[in-house]
C-alpha cells in the first residue's frame, strides 16, 4: 500500500485551507504551527499494527544504517511481539518468541559500560490476566533481553490488588540502575502514580506510591492518576545527573499535567511543574513524555484536557533550562482540527524537538464524520540555546476514513540526527490495518 500523501480533493482545498489557516495562527509561548512535509523514506509497510515503542539499536555493527528494534503486531503471527528491523537489508526479523499479547510501551538500553547489566535491553507495558472474578485486565511487566535475544527473562509483575496495573515508561540511568513508571489501582479502585527502581537489573525492586487518587474510578481507563513517561538525565558537568517522571493527578474525575524530580535516584521524589494546564470539569490534562537535549534542557509534552488519553486534547511542549526549576510553554496549546492528540516525543541530534501523534479532520459527508492521519510536529531554535522557536507540521498518511484509523505511534533518533517514527494505518473499515515505519535524513 501507498502511504505517501495524496492530492487533496478539490471540493475540500477551500475548507482544509480554512483549516491549517486557523492553526497555523495559534501562538502561545513562541512557537506556532506552520504546514510543511520533509522527505519521508519509507522502511516498512506490512499488514499489522504499531505498538507505542520504537528504539535505535545503538550496538549495531553499522552505524550509518543502524538497526531499528520496534514493536508492533504482523498480522497473521503471533501478537505483541519486538522485532529488528535491518535498514541496510530492509528486513524485519523477530526478536520474541515466547511472549504473546504483550503491549509495549517502552524500550530502553543499558549503555553504561560500567554496569553489569551493559547491553540489556528492557522492555515494558502489559499482559492480559484474568482476575478472580474472571475479568481480563492489564498487569505491569517488565521484560529483560539483550541484543541478540529472541528469549525475553520476567523481570517483574507488579500489581498493588487483584486489579488494574500498567508500566508505562521505561530509563536506565548511567549506573545502569532501572526506574519504570505506571498507574496501579488498589484494593479499593483507587489509582496510584508508581515508579519503581531495581538496582541489580530488575531481579529486586523498590515500589513507591507517589500520589493516589481521591475515590474509585468509575471506569479504570481515565487514568487520572497516572505515571505516562519517565527519562533519565545527565550531569552536564560530571557524574549523575535527575530523573524525570511526568503523568497526571488528581480528583476522582479530573487530573492535572504533573511533572516530577528525583536528585537522589528514584529515592524521592518532588513536584516541579503542575496544573499548567487546568482541565475542565470531569477532564484531565496530561504531560504524557519527557526527553532532553545535549544541554540538559528538559522538554515535556502533554495535552491539554479530555476525558481519556486517546480523546480530543490539544498538544502543548513545555522547556525547563534550569534543571526544572521553572518552565515555559513552547509549542501550543495547538488543536489542528478537531480531534488531534500527542502520543511520543524525541530531541534529534541537531537539538530540533519533535513530537508525534493523530490529528482528525471532519470530512463532510454523512457517511463518515472524520478522517485521520499520523501527523508530526517540529520545532526549531532560531539559534543554539536562544529559546526562540518556531514549528512546522506534516502528515505520514494519507487520510484514513474513520476516528483513530492513523496514527504516528513512537519516534526515535540516532547521533546522525536522522528521525525514525513507527504508527498503524488503516483507510477505511474494509482495508486492512498497516503497520508503517518512516525516515527522514536532514
Amino acid at each position: 500500500m501507498n502511504l505517501s500523501l495524496r492530492p487533496i480533493p478539490m471540493k475540500t482545498r477551500t475548507r482544509l485551507a480554512a483549516l491549517i489557516a486557523a492553526a497555523s495562527s495559534i501562538v502561545v509561548g513562541a512557537a506556532s504551527a506552520t504546514a510543511s512535509d520533509p522527505g519521508w523514506t519509507d522502511l516498512l509497510n506490512t499488514p499489522g499494527q504499531s505498538h507505542r515503542a520504537a528504539i535505535i539499536d545503538p550496538f549495531s555493527n553499522d552505524p550509518q544504517a543502524a538497526d531499528l528494534v520496534l514493536a508492533g503486531d504482523v498480522h497473521g503471527v503471533q501478537s505483541g511481539l519486538l522485532h529488528r528491523f535491518s535498514q541496510s537489508a530492509s528486513s524485519l526479523t523477530p526478536l520474541d518468541t515466547d511472549t504473546s499479547n504483550f503491549g509495549t510501551y517502552g524500550l530502553a538500553w543499558d549503555t553504561s559500560p560500567s554496569s553489569a547489566g551493559f547491553g540489556n535491553l528492557y522492555r515494558v507495558g502489559t499482559v492480559q490476566r484474568s482476575t478472580a472474578s474472571g475479568n481480563l485486565v492489564p498487569e505491569w511487566t517488565v521484560l529483560r533481553g539483550t541484543e541478540a535475544t529472541t528469549q525475553w527473562s520476567p523481570s517483574a509483575t507488579f500489581r498493588l490488588a487483584d486489579a488494574w496495573s500498567e508500566a508505562r515508561g521505561v530509563t536506565v540511568d548511567d549506573a545502569g540502575n532501572l526506574h519504570v513508571c505506571g498507574m496501579a489501582l488498589d484494593a479499593a479502585g483507587v489509582g496510584h502514580w508508581v515508579v519503581a527502581r531495581s538496582q541489580d537489573q530488575g531481579a529486586s525492586w523498590t515500589y513507591t506510591s507517589v500520589f493516589q487518587g481521591s475515590g474509585a474510578y468509575s471506569f479504570t481507563g481515565y487514568n487520572h492518576v497516572a505515571a505516562l513517561g519517565i527519562t533519565f538525565v545527565p550531569s552536564t558537568t560530571g557524574p549523575g545527573g535527575a530523573l524525570f517522571a511526568v503523568g497526571t493527578r488528581g480528583k476522582l474525575y479530573a487530573g492535572a499535567w504533573t511533572v516530577t524530580r528525583s536528585s537522589d535516584g528514584g529515592a524521592s521524589w518532588q513536584v516541579v511543574d503542575t496544573e499548567a494546564w487546568l482541565p475542565r470539569k470531569a477532564n484531565t490534562s496530561r504531560a504524557r513524555k519527557v526527553a532532553a537535549d545535549s544541554a540538559g534542557r528538559i522538554f515535556v509534552l502533554g495535552d491539554t484536557g479530555s476525558r481519556m488519553e486517546n480523546a480530543p486534547s490539544p498538544w502543548v511542549i513545555r522547556m525547563s533550562s534550569n534543571g526544572g526549576t521553572s518552565w515555559t510553554t513552547i509549542f501550543g496549546p495547538w488543536n489542528y482540527g478537531p480531534c488531534p492528540y500527542p502520543i511520543d516525543l524525541a530531541v534529534d541530534a541537531l537539538g530540533n524537538v519533535w513530537a508525534v501523534g493523530v490529528t482528525h479532520e471532519k470530512y463532510g459527508t454523512k457517511k463518515v464524520t472524520y478522517t485521520s492521519r499520523a501527523t508530526w510536529v517540529r520545532l526549531t531554535e532560531s539559534a543554539p540555546g536562544n529559546g526562540v522557536w518556531s514549528s512546522s507540521y506534516g502528515f505520514l498518511t494519507d487520510e484514513a476514513q474513520g476516528i483513530n484509523r492513523a496514527a504516528a505511534e513512537a519516534i526515535t533518533v540516532d547521533a546522525a540526527g536522522r528521525i525514525y517514527i513507527s504508527g498503524s494505518y488503516r483507510a477505511n473499515d474494509g482495508s486492512p490495518w498497516v503497520w508503517f515505519a518512516k525516515r527522514y535524513e536532514p
